[in-house]
This record gives structure tokens, C-alpha cells and sequence, in this order.
């Protein structure tokens, strides 16, 4: 399936073409927006990423968009959180999120950014972990 999805010379292509697409500028500076909000206000601490795409291809897509710096962890479907004797856990599988809560310290704040509400479902009514949509405009806080 990666092999597939992530193609080299497919993901080649993205990559040049990524910085002139006016909508993808408009929905990272909204996201970047949010991100300077969250570290003025001292709530990120350490931000990491959390993501079904291997960690080789999102780290290309952070470079590309200048925010590589910007993540200290990331955690694609290729690290061990993912791994299961049965099968392998993708988003929005809950057992992941408890992995998640498991993998931070207990006062951690985790918020779960996404663009899809599918994986935003577990992580409503938990104790631990703040469910933020971005809808490509905006970060809102998912109830």
C-alpha cells in the first residue's frame, strides 16, 4: 500500500508543485496562525506529529512547507505505536489514541489537530486529549 500511495516520482511531483497551490498556502498559514497562538499562550510545550503516512514521507512534506522545525517527534504509521501482533493500527483506531495517552506523561496536554472529524470520534469524552478541527480556514475546538 505505501509503495503505491507514496511513490517517489508521484510524491516528486507534489513536492514542486506544493508551494503554488494558493489553497494549501492559505490552509498552512492558518495552521501556522494557531500553532504561534498555542506557543504564545505557553500551551505547547513539545509538538509532535501523529500521522497514518510513514514518517519518511511527512517529514519531506514539513520541509517543503518550512515547518520542520516546528515538530520535535514525529509519529508515523511506521513507528512502533502503530504495531500490533494482529494487525496494524491506523487512525482512527481508539486502541492507538490509549497508546498515545500511554506514550506521554500523564500531565501532558494532547490536542489532536485534524481535518477529518472520523478522527477526532475517539478522542471525545476522554480525559485526556483536546479534539481541534482544522477545516482548512480554521482551528476549532471539536465537540
Amino acid at each position: 500500500f505505501n509503495a503505491f500511495v507514496y511513490d517517489s516520482a508521484f510524491l516528486n511531483d507534489l513536492y514542486r508543485e506544493f508551494g503554488k497551490d494558493p489553497e494549501c498556502l492559505g490552509g498552512l498559514q492558518q495552521w501556522e496562525s494557531w500553532l504561534d497562538e498555542q506557543g504564545a499562550e505557553g500551551d505547547l510545550e513539545k509538538l509532535a506529529l501523529f500521522t497514518n503516512s510513514p514518517s519518511h514521507w511527512t517529514a519531506m512534506w514539513l520541509d517543503a512547507a518550512g515547518m520542520s522545525e516546528r515538530f520535535q517527534e514525529c509519529l508515523g504509521s511506521d513507528h512502533p505505536l502503530f504495531e500490533s501482533r494482529e494487525d496494524s493500527l491506523l487512525k482512527p483506531d481508539r486502541r492507538l489514541y490509549d497508546r498515545m495517552e500511554h506514550y506521554y506523561a500523564p500531565d501532558a496536554s494532547l490536542y489532536f489537530v485534524e481535518d477529518s472529524p472520523l478522527n477526532l470520534d475517539p478522542i471525545v469524552g476522554r480525559d485526556r486529549g483536546i479534539p481541534m478541527l482544522f477545516d482548512g480556514e480554521e482551528v476549532i475546538k471539536y465537540e
